[in-house]
């Protein structure tokens, strides 16, 4: 399944990434558990709000029905694309 979408970042420059929040562990297996993970950027930049995109690949079983991200409280339903 890939997961993506779009954060709103304070600068340029910066890294997005979704990892497992438990890896090894399913609490409840019909979610799957993630935290977004931020890289700041190095060096001097402006201050510019910037529309960040960030996007992975990860194996679920067919009980997923939903995507927690668990550090932004976020958690919105699997759909097909």
């Amino acid at each position: 399944m890939t997961v993506k979408g779009t954060c709103i970042c304070p600068k340029p420059g910066f890294q997005l990434s979704l990892e497992l929040a438990s890896p090894g562990t399913v609490a409840t297996p019909d979610v799957l558990t993630l935290n977004l993970v931020e890289r700041a950027p190095g060096g001097t930049t402006i201050e510019v709000e910037t529309k960040t995109e960030v996007e992975e690949k990860f194996q679920i079983q067919d009980k997923v029905e939903r995507v927690e991200i668990r550090n932004l409280n976020i958690t919105v339903p699997i759909t097909e694309a």
